[in-house]
């Protein structure tokens, strides 16, 4: 590490933060990958299976809903209503088939829609047997309607009949035992008509409350009828009452046979409506256990996906704190391992210009710094040869100045000894002059040039002013 360049250390330095920085991106997106495969499960598996299974459940109860108001009712407006709900089942069941199909993960959505299929099948099929057998039931209905009127006109016209025969023998004196017996056809014909009005009320609150209890309480009056008939048939004795009595009698048996058709057929309705509503239960049942089942697994992803961002949260925000750990402490070590050996340096430069060459700068490396401290070393080193050259020379120059000093010494010597001895040889020297000073000329002043000035007078040109004199002697 000491013999890497600054610059690179400093780009060491921040391609760690580059990598702290791409490490923790790299973690939030696989993090956010998972969201997202969470999410897009969601969005195209299990939400999509809510949607469809709910849409079978509305879609089956609007087609229940639509096919009792047709038994109901028998109008066919809510059986063609029923069709179009059928198809929108039909049409939500094939979806989901598509959709178990394209997603193999949907376990309990592939293996309900084939028993939701099956029940659905079902189900229409029994619908489609109740439209027929409404539509025998309204020709049930109406042959018994027939008959029913039939029974009644020929009540009539045998009671009619009875009443002229009546009134006849009265008027023909026909006498007591014979307007007895006159009365007592009129009185079993009176008994006919109301046991008659009495099954048809019975069939009509039958069919108004839907109740096959009160029809079959009508029909169980229909043996009394017949026998009352029978017995007013034996006892006429024109032919032409046996006629009306006979046709009575053919009306009533009619009307009976109509009546029992109409009750068997209402009675495979009620049967055909038992199982429909037992398919209907059974479509509504899966249908609520496919939606069920996805509305479980969108709450297990959803779920998921909050644990999973509270996750990703809790690693980011981990990330960035570690982050921010290992990048100050990589600042603080490059900070450290740069500015350390430059103060070093920075010191020993300053014991150097102190005068102090004998510091030792322990910085080791190869860097710029280290180069800098080589430097200042070889610097130090210099110095000290130059101060060594500098010391050899100035005891040299000592040398040669005590030399000097003591040639000089003997030459002075060596000359006092001459003058001694010439002293010593010739005569005394005159007696000396006083020294006198030769005085300097006076310089003309400043105010008497500039009165000739003033005058108007020219003068010649000043010479240069002499140096003083030396002195003599």
């Amino acid at each position: 590490m000491k013999n890497l360049k600054l610059g690179f250390k400093i780009g060491m330095g921040f391609g760690g933060l580059i990598l702290i920085a791409c490490a923790l991106g790299l973690l939030g997106v696989f993090n956010m990958r998972s969201v997202e495969t969470t999410s897009a499960s969601l969005s195209q598996q299990y939400i999509p299976e809510t949607g469809i299974a709910n849409e079978i459940e509305r879609t089956s109860m609007l087609t229940m809903h639509a096919m009792r108001s047709y038994a109901l009712s028998l109008d066919q407006k809510y059986r063609d209503q029923a069709k179009t709900e059928t198809e929108a089942v039909r049409k939500a069941l094939a979806q989901a088939r598509e959709l178990s199909a394209k997603y193999p993960s949907l376990v309990r959505l592939k293996a309900d829609i084939p028993k939701a299929e099956a029940a659905a099948e079902s189900y229409f099929a029994l619908a489609a047997e109740t439209e027929t057998r409404i539509k025998s039931l309204a020709d049930s209905r109406k042959a018994m309607d027939a008959a029913a009127t039939d029974f009644v006109k020929s009540v009539d016209l045998l009671s009619e009949s009875q009443r002229k025969l009546f009134a006849q023998e009265i008027r023909n004196d026909a006498g007591t035992a014979n307007l007895q017996d006159r009365l007592e056809k009129l009185a079993d014909v009176a008994a006919i008509t109301e046991i008659g009005f009495d099954i048809r009320v019975r069939n009509f609150k039958a069919q108004a409350m839907n109740d096959r209890t009160i029809r079959q309480q009508a029909l169980q009056l229909f043996p009394k009828v017949e026998a009352m008939v029978g017995k007013l048939a034996g006892a006429m004795r024109t032919a032409e009452n046996k006629k009306e009595a006979a046709d009575v009698e053919q009306s009533l048996g009619l009307y009976k046979k109509s009546m029992t058709t109409f009750d068997a057929d209402m009675a495979a309705l009620d049967e055909l409506g038992a199982k429909r509503n037992q398919a209907a239960s059974r479509i509504e049942e899966l249908a609520k256990e496919m939606a069920q089942a996805g509305m479980t697994n969108t709450q297990r992803l959803a779920d998921a996906a909050v644990s999973e961002l509270s996750m990703a949260s809790t690693i980011l925000v981990s990330g960035l704190a570690v982050a921010l750990v290992v990048c100050v402490g990589i600042a603080m070590y490059l900070t450290r391992a740069i500015t350390r050996p430059i103060l070093m340096s920075v010191a020993f430069a300053d014991r150097v210009a102190g005068g102090d060459l004998d510091g030792v700068l322990d910085v080791r490396q190869g860097d710029e710094v280290g180069k800098l401290a080589d430097s200042l070393r070889a610097m130090v080193e210099r110095l000290k040869e130059r101060i060594r050259e500098a010391d050899v020379r100035s005891a040299e120059a000592a040398e040669e100045a005590r030399k000097a000093r003591e040639a000089m010494a003997q030459a002075e010597a060596a000359e006092r000894d001459a003058m001694a001895k010439r002293d010593a040889c010739s005569p005394p020297p005159p007696p000396c002059r006083k020294w006198r000073r030769l005085r300097p000329r006076p310089r003309k002043s400043f105010r008497h040039r500039s009165s000739r000035r003033a005058t108007g007078r020219s003068s010649s040109p000043r010479a240069p002013a002499r140096p003083p004199r030396p002195w003599k002697r």
